[in-house]
């Protein structure tokens, strides 16, 4: 009784070992530089990812320059607090329609 449950238990350790060793041969060639090369330009090449980039650098930008524009100006303390505003309206608007700059990187896409 004891025997078989050795020879079970040494038969799933040997399974397991078989696995892992497998396991580690696939890590190893997926990190071939060539291999990471090739995982890397489909990831870049999708659609969605550049859609996506192009989102951010858009909400980004949208983001600085508005900061610039409606707070940076001298003036007196009404201006500031109506640049505030804005900025905080501009804000709301990007974050709360996330399609937008998303349809605005379409729009300059198309250019």
């Amino acid at each position: 009784m004891e025997d078989k449950a050795n020879q079970q238990l040494k038969h799933k350790q040997d399974v397991e070992e078989q696995l892992l060793k497998e396991q580690i041969n696939l890590t190893f060639v997926s990190f071939k530089p060539v291999n990471l090369i090739k995982s890397f330009t489909k990831a870049v090449a999708s659609p969605d990812i550049i859609t996506n980039i192009l989102s951010t650098t858009i909400g980004l930008a949208a983001g600085f320059f508005s900061t610039r524009i409606l707070t940076k100006t001298p003036g007196s303390l009404m201006k500031k607090v109506i640049g505030s505003l804005l900025l905080l309206g501009v804000t709301k608007i990007f974050s709360g329609n996330r399609g937008l700059p998303k349809q605005l990187g379409s729009l300059s896409g198309n250019c």
